[in-house]
């Protein structure tokens, strides 16, 4: 036989304070920067190794005098990967505009294409250069995976860029 259960009020669980005082330490700190960003006090943002990798290769590209190339991957829009990768390329045409770099964008999908060209006609726009923008540098390869690495390569045997990026899908 069971003994009876009663119940009683409790707040929280008594064995998980820790709970508690992490979640009271990380509100204390929210509150805290947000109080130092209202106030304009100068906050510390560690910048992003990889975003400045990108401008060192566009910058060396450019030194070379080589074109960029920049794969956007084979899946289509719907993709978080191509979605990422359009807002990448949108930088890397931002650099390469401003230093008058040639750009070429192989891609897999007829959307993706139309994407593209709007994002790097939009990033020469921002850059002050949109007499510098080519449309005929963003090229519509094939839908085939093999096909398309192989148009890529072709690509890099005839053009040698400075820089290569791969971003999203790029799996042959």
């Amino acid at each position: 036989m069971s003994s009876v259960v009663t119940s009683r009020a409790q707040w929280f669980h008594t064995g998980r304070i820790n709970i508690l005082v992490a979640l009271v330490l990380l509100s204390f700190f929210v509150l805290w920067f947000i109080r130092k960003a209202k106030r304009g006090e100068e906050l510390y943002i560690r910048p992003i190794a990889g975003l400045e990798a990108v401008d060192d290769a566009v910058g060396r590209a450019t030194e070379m005098g080589r074109p960029i190339m920049y794969v956007p991957g084979i899946m289509d829009m719907d993709n978080i990967q191509t979605i990422a990768s359009m807002i990448i390329l949108g930088r890397v045409a931002r650099k390469a505009a401003s230093y008058e770099t040639p750009l070429l964008v192989p891609c897999c999908r007829s959307i993706v294409m139309s994407a593209a060209q709007e994002t790097v006609k939009e990033a020469y726009l921002d850059a002050g250069r949109p007499d510098a923008y080519d449309a005929d540098k963003i090229r519509y390869l094939t839908d085939d995976q093999f096909g398309y690495a192989a148009g890529v390569d072709g690509i890099m045997l005839r053009e040698k860029p400075g820089a290569i990026f791969y971003m999203g899908c790029f799996y042959a």
